[in-house]
């Protein structure tokens, strides 16, 4: 893996704190939901940073998704979960929804930034299953595919006593 998880995991931070610092802006000056009206209501330059987060977003998830499935702690379910999270928060960015359950009132939809929150907090929790080092890179893996001999890890003594004859000592 030619980049480090942690430094992936920063990246992702970053956008993530872009996203909610635009998210909160628009959210202060309009009424803006999950709908596509919200999306309209932006200013040009607001839509062209959206789109370029989302963008960010999109080509950092692609370049997360092999750490992810390679992850000894994650499984198949968790990388599904792992997509979703990731098509959600891409929506939330368009102000519009991705799969949302729950919502009791569709004509109030929810707010773009509460729906990001909760998916990237969601997706950071998976992110933590992560092992910052690959399993084939760790030290311990690297001992256990090394060959050892029966001397390696069994002392002389506890051999003899298991049956076997022990080294002859060499003279010097």
């Amino acid at each position: 893996m030619s980049e480090g998880i942690v430094e992936l995991r920063k990246e992702f931070e970053n956008l993530v704190n872009e996203a909610k610092a635009l998210l909160e802006e628009v959210e202060r000056d309009r009424y803006v939901r999950l709908n596509d009206e919200s999306w309209y209501r932006l200013t040009s330059e607001e839509r062209r940073t959206a789109n370029d987060i989302r963008s960010g977003i999109r080509y950092l998830l692609a370049r997360l998704a092999g750490p992810v499935q390679r992850s000894p702690l994650l499984d198949n379910q968790d990388f599904r979960r792992f997509v979703r999270f990731g098509r959600a928060m891409d929506a939330a960015l368009h102000f519009r929804t991705y799969r949302r359950t729950g919502v009791s009132d569709p004509d109030e939809p929810p707010m773009a930034s509460v729906v990001f929150s909760e998916v990237s907090e969601e997706l950071a929790e998976l992110l933590d299953l992560i092992p910052e080092q690959s399993p084939s890179s760790a030290p311990a893996a690297q001992a256990e595919t090394s060959p050892r001999t029966t001397e390696d890890c069994c002392p002389a003594s506890v051999r003899a006593a298991e049956g076997e004859t022990p080294p002859a000592p060499v003279a010097s």
